[in-house]
């Protein structure tokens, strides 16, 4: 009974702890999704199907895009002293076509 009940807690642990979804994995499925050419609508309700943060378009001040939309899913990875995150930006271009996209890992401070 013992081993049982220290089993499911050690199954917990690893459930609590593990990364949910990786940057390659959301860049997969967003080259799947959201071929370059997509409209800021399009990458908005995508966003709104991860229930992700994100803005809305505004914008943008790099060079080559007009607009931008950026977004981060918080929290992936339970237990770091530092919060995380993957961060994402769509960078539009003036017919507001999705031009570029990247993910990445983010960390910053609780």
């Amino acid at each position: 009974m013992l081993l049982v009940a220290v089993g499911l807690l050690a199954l917990g642990v690893v459930a609590y702890l593990r990364v949910r979804v990786t940057p390659d994995q959301l860049r997969r499925r967003i080259e799947r999704d959201l071929p370059l050419g997509s409209r800021s609508g399009k990458v908005l309700a995508f966003l709104d199907s991860l229930k992700t943060e994100h803005s809305g378009v505004t914008p943008s001040h790099y060079s080559g895009s007009t607009t931008i939309i950026t977004a981060a899913i918080r929290g992936i990875r339970k237990g770091n002293l530092l919060a995380d995150g993957i961060f994402m930006e769509f960078h539009f271009d003036d017919k507001d076509r999705l031009i570029r996209y990247t993910v990445k890992y983010g960390y910053t401070w609780p």
